[in-house]
């Protein structure tokens, strides 16, 4: 957050709305499903709604918590106009529709200007702290252990479906909140498709199976894909497969 707020003076702007849910879970914690987050120059806040009361509670750090009964732009809005030194707003264009920002600026009023803050947070993410790093590692240790633990059930007759659906599970007993992505098991001729959804075909001996994975650890996401032979794989399936490595 005090990262951030150096970069006010590089838009000259007051304060920075940040909307997008990733990035206000990165700078305060928050993991709810709606949530505006105004970062200004000696304090935050955070809006969200009462459904998220007591989650909000234990989860935001560096951030004063708002419960917002009549919206949340509204709320931001209503703020806004209460801090008579803020002229300039930064906010990311990439992460507010049309109808939000109209929203915005309605709820404001016509003496707050609103700027672009150039995917500022996008920028600060993708720097990684150590402790982010480490949580990264672990997570692809995770879906490591679960290609380990599947690999032995993928035999003649269990279907893609029942595939994934035992990747899925294996995550979340590893400690997963979940799949990172949609779970891709493609088998056969279904294999080529560059992102298949699993289906209720049965795997048969001599298919391929594309097996494309990823897990949810503490917010940070793993990718793995890995392809399987059910059976002894011949000399041509060898070689193919190495020309695909």
């Amino acid at each position: 957050m005090d990262r951030l707020r150096l970069s006010f003076a590089q838009f000259r702007a007051d304060a920075i709305l940040v909307s997008n849910l990733p990035n206000i879970q990165y700078l305060c914690g928050f993991s709810g499903s709606a949530a505006l987050l105004l970062v200004e120059s000696s304090r935050s806040t955070l809006f969200t709604d009462s459904r998220y009361t007591f989650q909000a509670r234990e989860e935001v750090t560096d951030a004063r918590v708002e419960i917002a009964p009549h919206g949340l732009v509204r709320a931001v809005g209503e703020v806004l106009k209460a801090r008579t030194g803020h002229k300039r707003v930064a906010y990311s264009p990439t992460h507010v529709t049309v109808t939000q920002k109209a929203a915005l600026t309605a709820a404001a009023g016509s003496r707050i200007r609103w700027v672009s803050d150039g995917d500022t947070v996008q920028k600060q993410r993708a720097v990684k702290e150590p402790e982010e790093i480490a949580v990264m590692k672990d997570a692809a240790v995770l879906i490591s252990q679960v290609f380990e633990k599947t690999l032995p059930k993928i035999r003649p007759g269990i279907t893609e479906l029942d595939i994934a659906a035992e990747i899925e599970y294996t995550m979340k007993k590893l400690g997963a909140s979940g799949p990172s992505f949609e779970t891709i098991v493609a088998a056969g001729p279904h294999s080529a498709w560059a992102h298949a959804r699993p289906s209720s075909k049965q795997l048969k001996g001599g298919d391929l199976v594309v097996l494309d994975q990823g897990a949810i650890l503490r917010a940070y996401c793993s990718d793995m894909t890995r392809t399987v032979f059910v059976g002894k794989a011949p000399a041509r399936v060898r070689k193919l497969y190495r020309a695909v490595l």
